[in-house]
């Protein structure tokens, strides 16, 4: 038997895990479900989906690789840290 959490159990979670991370999860934006940076309460928890796929969030089609800076080359070293939610069982194999 799964293991199965009440709806308020994962707010709660979402809440505490998102106290030290970057939240990003499936967010209604008025027009459409995309993921998207969020705070925990805007993270939706029922069963609506994007269209989109997280990796359209996650790799953008533009990525800064570097910077000048002083008339120097400096390549950008940050990645960024996220804690993602409500990706598919697919797209979590996908990941790694």
């Amino acid at each position: 038997m799964p293991n199965t959490f009440k709806k308020d159990d994962l707010r709660a979670l979402l809440e505490h895990l998102g106290a030290n991370r970057v939240l990003v999860g499936p967010v209604d934006t008025g027009k459409a479900i995309e993921y998207r940076k969020a705070e925990f309460s805007e993270i939706l928890t029922d069963d609506r989906v994007s269209y989109k796929s997280i990796k359209e969030f996650y790799f953008p089609q533009v990525e800064k690789m570097f910077s000048f800076v002083d008339g120097e080359v400096k390549d950008n070293t940050e990645l960024p840290g996220f804690l993602i939610f409500g990706a598919s069982r697919a797209m979590r194999k996908r990941f790694g």
